[in-house]
């Protein structure tokens, strides 16, 4: 069984935006109120600290709904955080009520809540999570399917070589460009961050600021999301035994003058959504070893060499093939993935 989640924004109406903000100011102030029981300085038991929330609570007019359903996880996510200052998301809701033909959802403490685009959803739900960023509510319907059964002939196989120059060059003899979405931003980040640096820190303007920053950073991620969303898609639909390298990136972003372009490919999360879809689609994501030559092997004869970073072209000196080096690569992993997989599997059906 598989486990997902989907995530929805949501469309409030002007009554509903009024009760989310007052969720937000209640769960902000108890986290205000409650926080300085558990810094490292002040510690107390989860039971000296019960013994002071209700007369706390009953002074500031928290509402019922509020401390019998949000509370126990406030508390819950203060104690993990130890205590963080601003509210921590996610909070959790099992009783809810999903309505597909309308597109709404209904919680406790609100009924109706528009989403904002329509999604077909397993029969299966298991709760639904609610947060909050950059001023939007989000919900999570967090859910269980089965994985489609895996295909055990007619494999269509690919090899997929990642990079900085290209985001990917594949066995089939494409590439995929990178699209760089952080040298496109980076001048406007670089704008508004200078802005929020001239402003006094917790003011109004120097909060709206911050808002500004967010929102760059946020819409940076989306577009780095959408586009491996449909690159991945590409790739389940169209092959069913797909080769990646093992690749260690943390040891690679250790590197400074490579740190903003590794973040900028995102090849960490692009390795774990190929990797969901492939157990959800019933296809194979086959791991190939961290430290295999496949830039250094010729595809033709399998005859080795040093190949230096700047040498963009393959020249065997065995077999006298040429041919550009992140394709060559591409096919050395498609040959290893194959390997593996018969090692596995042992036979690929045609």
């Amino acid at each position: 069984m598989l486990f997902r989640s989907y995530k929805f924004l949501l469309k409030l109406k002007s009554n509903q935006e009024i009760i989310f903000d007052n969720l937000l100011k209640h769960i902000n102030k108890a986290y205000t109120l409650l926080s300085p029981h558990l810094s490292s300085e002040n510690r107390i038991t989860a039971a000296q600290l019960r013994s002071v929330i209700n007369p706390m609570f009953e002074k500031h007019s928290f509402t019922p709904l509020f401390t019998e359903l949000i509370f126990p996880q406030v508390l819950n996510n203060l104690q993990k955080e130890s205590g963080y200052l601003e509210a921590s998301f996610p909070l959790s809701f099992k009783q809810f009520s999903y309505n597909p033909f309308k597109n709404e959802v209904t919680l406790p403490f609100c009924k109706n809540i528009r989403l904002s685009h329509f999604r077909k959803l397993p029969s299966k739900i298991h709760k639904v999570e609610l947060y909050n960023k950059n001023k939007k509510w989000y919900i999570n319907f967090l859910v269980s399917k089965k994985p489609a059964q895996k295909k055990t002939s007619d494999l269509k196989t690919i090899g997929i070589d990642v990079g900085l120059k290209a985001f990917a060059s594949l066995s089939n003899g494409k590439s995929v460009k990178n699209p760089r979405f952080y040298e496109q931003m980076k001048e406007k980040i670089y704008i508004e961050q200078h802005k929020l640096s001239t402003k006094q820190q917790g003011s109004n303007s120097w909060m709206k600021q911050k808002e500004k920053v967010n929102q760059l950073y946020s819409r940076l991620h989306r577009q780095r999301i959408d586009f491996l969303h449909k690159f991945t898609h590409y790739l389940t639909e169209t092959y069913d035994v797909i080769g990646i390298e093992n690749i260690n990136i943390q040891d690679l972003q250790k590197k400074k003058h490579l740190r903003n372009s590794l973040s900028d490919v995102s090849w960490g999360e692009f390795a774990d959504i190929l990797r969901y879809k492939c157990e959800e689609k019933g296809k194979h994501l086959i791991l190939v070893e961290r430290f295999y030559p496949s830039s250094q092997l010729c595809y033709k004869c399998g005859n080795k060499r040093w190949m230096p970073v700047h040498i963009r072209t393959y020249k065997c000196t065995q077999c006298s093939n040429e041919i550009d080096r992140d394709y060559n690569a591409a096919l050395n992993i498609e040959n290893r993935a194959k390997q593996l997989y018969l090692n596995l599997f042992h036979t690929i059906k045609s």
